[in-house]
């Protein structure tokens, strides 16, 4: 588990890297954005913004993230990370291949958000069994 937290915190902090280098892209090689249309100023303002919101947890994974004891806990924390491990490759994708698309079916950007709610449903539901368990 020091391995998954050590990708976690490494993941993040190169997420972090990434964004601030994004941000230079689109400040380049899109003139701060302006003459886009509406919608793929915000298709790419959005996707970058869900990008660092993936490498900021990531981020806080590396720093908190502590090991379970219990089998079944070690197999969900296990499960939970690769889903977080996985969620800022989808939304970088995202950035650089669907703000352009003309229609608004965004298929990377649902899996990367989908697989963060997911997660948070799946926390939020062994929070509580182990809440539970301890009253």
């Amino acid at each position: 588990m020091i391995l998954t937290k050590q990708l976690h915190y490494w993941l993040g902090l190169v997420g972090i890297i990434i964004f601030l280098l994004t941000g230079q892209y689109m400040y380049h090689a899109y003139s701060q954005l302006q003459g886009l249309e509406d919608g793929p100023r915000m298709l790419f303002g959005s996707a970058h913004i869900c990008f660092l919101l993936t490498s900021i947890i990531n981020l806080l994974m590396g720093v908190y993230l502590e090991p379970r004891s219990l089998p079944l806990d070690k197999i969900i924390q296990f499960i939970i990370s690769i889903a977080i491990l996985l969620a800022p490759a989808f939304l970088l994708v995202v950035f650089f291949l669907e703000h352009h698309l003309e229609n608004l079916e965004r298929s990377y950007s649902q899996l990367g958000i989908f697989t963060l709610f997911g997660v948070t449903i799946v926390v939020m539901v062994v929070s509580l069994k182990n809440k539970i368990k301890r009253e």
